[in-house]
């Protein structure tokens, strides 16, 4: 183990574009770009109440790499989708970030330059969030004047598996994450419908997988015998296929319409009636549970919902709860991406907390056709972000959805 200096480049900088048939036929760096669709124009949640606490629903959306126009209200992914062929790359746990070569580090490793370097790609692997980077005080001429190194660097691992045979990679950070691998690794396969040659590639994927993921891994027809675990620190690949994520920032139309046309019919889950009243709690979570939620479920059982835990149920269960689901109220959490299978004109109500007011669950409502009511809700008194509900607020809230 080495510490080395490294810098960024993107995609676009490191490899010759080609068409789709190039991809499979040419040899170097090559990278495919697929057209972005057309956007909906996104509806401002439609059910709030004042709790005294400020609400900047837009106030996360650069952290997505998402480019959205606050007047008209569309939102637009800051890059095209791409699937690159990488020669004598390394990829590193836990983030699965790619090193184009022993100084460069590829932006997209996680959707874009800014969240590769200062988000999750290197998380737990190095020293520091920012990828153990650190500048270093150096003199010059005189003892008296010391200077700031702006050189970046991070910690160069020892290679402990070589592949030398052509594979994509489907992974990257957070893969342990029921929203994120629905919404950011699972997706990736997108290239299966525009670049047919490579869908018979083995995929290299975290180890040990949960079983969300290997169901909805079978689910799409891809079994063991196709996946290559790796739970090593590096890996040295001579020709690595890399897709983007679906959308680049995730915003975007085509995860919900790839979600919904691929795992409803390959679960066979027919389109839903929404009827159901449901409050998902996250009682059994580390963080952003309720801590009066006793209060909060006799509040919400007076008016018919019934409490769920969505670790009780498989990704199938879940799909058809949410598809039959008429209004939702639920703390902040993994679980919302399943919005992505609800009816048009279904509701979420998100209980969220002061300190995090994600934007996300409400994207992906809107983007579903569905409403969405968010209720900011006091997390002062503790470190994981659980809430203290307004009991009178909640009740306003919900009755507002149930009445309209």
């Amino acid at each position: 183990m080495r510490i080395t200096s490294h810098e960024y480049i993107s995609v676009e900088k490191w490899c010759k574009p080609v068409d789709a048939a190039g991809l499979i036929t040419g040899s170097g760096n090559l990278v495919y770009f697929a057209d972005s669709p057309v956007e909906p124009a996104l509806v401002a949640p439609q059910f709030r109440v004042d709790t005294g606490f400020p609400d900047d629903v837009f106030s996360r959306t650069e952290e997505f790499g998402v480019n959205l126009n606050l007047d008209t209200g569309t939102v637009r992914a800051t890059s095209q989708p791409f699937v690159a062929r990488l020669e004598n790359v390394r990829v590193e746990r836990p983030g699965f970030g790619i090193i184009l070569d022993r100084h460069l580090i590829m932006d997209e490793s996680y959707h874009n330059r800014t969240l590769t370097e200062e988000s999750k790609v290197w998380y737990g692997a190095h020293s520091t969030r920012r990828s153990a980077q650190f500048s270093v005080d150096y003199q010059l001429g005189s003892d008296n004047f010391t200077s700031r190194l702006d050189t970046k660097y991070y910690i160069d691992r020892d290679v402990d598996r070589c592949l030398n045979s052509p594979a994509m990679l489907l992974s990257g950070p957070s893969f342990y994450n029921y929203h994120h691998w629905l919404l950011e690794m699972l997706p990736r396969i997108w290239w299966h419908d525009v670049i047919p040659g490579l869908k018979d590639l083995p995929l290299i994927i975290h180890s040990p997988l949960l079983p969300f993921q290997v169901e909805t891994l079978a689910a799409l027809g891809i079994g063991a015998e196709r996946l290559l675990p790796f739970d090593g620190w590096m890996l040295q690949a001579d020709c690595l296929y890399f897709s983007s994520c679906i959308a680049p920032g995730n915003a975007s139309i085509r995860n919900i319409k790839w979600l919904k046309e691929r795992l409803k019919p390959a679960f066979g889950v027919a389109e839903g009636h929404p009827r159901d009243l449901i409050y998902v709690s996250r009682r059994k979570a580390g963080a952003r549970r309720l801590l009066n939620e006793d209060q909060v479920v006799a509040a919400l059982d007076a008016r018919g919902f019934k409490t769920m835990m969505m670790e009780d149920y498989s990704v199938k269960e879940q799909i058809e709860i949410f598809s039959n689901a008429r209004v939702v109220v639920m703390p902040n959490g993994a679980a919302g991406i399943n919005m992505a299978f609800s009816s048009p004109g279904a509701t979420l109500i998100e209980l969220i907390p002061a300190s995090y007011l994600h934007c996300v669950n409400w994207i992906y409502s809107s983007l579903s056709g569905c409403r969405y009511g968010r209720l900011i809700c006091d997390d002062s008194i503790s470190p994981q972000r659980d809430m203290v509900i307004n009991i009178e607020a909640l009740k306003n809230i919900t009755d507002q959805a149930l009445a309209s």
